[in-house]
C-alpha cells in the first residue's frame, strides 16, 4: 500500500502540467538551456534547498481539518461526471467543453484519474477508479500561470506532496516533510543527482478557454 502511495505522488503531476513535446529536445522556451545535469552537484543542492524554502514556509498549512475538507469539497466526493468519464477516458477524450481529465494506469488497469474545471483552474481533484475522491490539488495562481507552486492534501488531512513547476514541462517535487523527490523535465524524471529514474508519456496540450 505504501509503495501505491509513493507511486501515486510521482505519477500524479504529469496530467497538471505537460503538454505533448517532443521527447529529446533539451532547450526551454527562450533558448535557455536545459542544464540540470550540467551543474555540479553542490548547484543542484543549492537549487534544491532554495526552492525548498521557498516553499516550506511558514503559510504553508502542513495538515488540514478533515471535517473541513469534506466540507468544503462535499460536491466533490463522490464525481459527479463518473459515468461520462469513464467513458470520455475510454474513448481517448481528456480535453472536454468544461473540464480536463487524465486516467492513471498500472499495467492498462485505471486505479486514478484527475479532475480540472475551466472554470475552476487553482484545483485539480484526484478519484479513484471508483469515482471516490482521495485528494485535492491547491494551487497557488491558476495552475497553467507559470511559475506556479501547489499543495497535495489527502482527504483526511494530510499533506501528500508540494511542486514548483517553472513551466509547463518542468516540475520540482517535494514530499511532505521537504524532501525532494525528484524533478521532471519534459519525459524524464531526475533525481538530485541528475539520474533519470523514471519516465513518462507526456499528455496533450491542455488548450483551455
Amino acid at each position: 500500500m505504501k509503495k501505491i502511495k509513493i507511486l501515486i505522488i510521482f505519477i500524479l503531476f504529469m496530467f497538471v502540467y505537460t503538454p505533448l513535446m517532443l521527447a529529446n529536445a533539451a532547450v526551454l522556451e527562450g533558448g535557455v538551456e536545459f542544464n540540470w545535469p550540467k551543474l555540479t552537484q553542490n548547484d543542484r543542492d543549492l537549487e534544491i534547498q532554495n526552492l525548498k524554502d521557498r516553499l516550506f514556509t511558514d503559510k504553508l498549512v502542513r495538515t488540514m481539518d478533515k471535517n473541513y475538507l469534506k466540507e468544503k469539497y462535499n460536491d466533490f466526493q463522490k464525481d459527479p461526471n463518473y459515468p461520462m468519464n469513464m467513458y470520455y477516458l475510454k474513448t481517448g477524450q481528456t480535453n472536454l467543453q468544461d473540464r480536463l481529465i487524465a486516467g492513471f494506469y498500472m499495467k492498462k488497469i485505471l486505479y486514478a484519474y484527475g479532475v480540472i474545471y475551466k472554470k475552476n483552474p487553482k484545483h485539480c481533484y484526484y478519484y479513484n477508479a471508483i469515482g471516490n475522491l482521495f485528494s485535492v490539488e491547491i494551487f497557488d495562481k491558476n495552475y497553467n500561470d507559470y511559475p506556479v507552486s501547489s499543495a497535495q492534501y489527502y482527504m483526511n488531512g494530510k499533506l501528500g506532496s508540494v511542486v514548483y513547476a517553472q513551466s509547463e514541462y518542468d516540475e520540482f517535487v517535494y514530499n511532505d516533510k521537504g524532501k525532494f523527490l525528484g524533478r521532471w523535465y519534459q519525459d524524464k524524471y531526475y533525481n538530485n543527482k541528475a539520474k533519470v529514474i523514471m519516465t513518462r508519456e507526456l499528455p496533450y496540450k491542455f488548450q483551455g478557454n
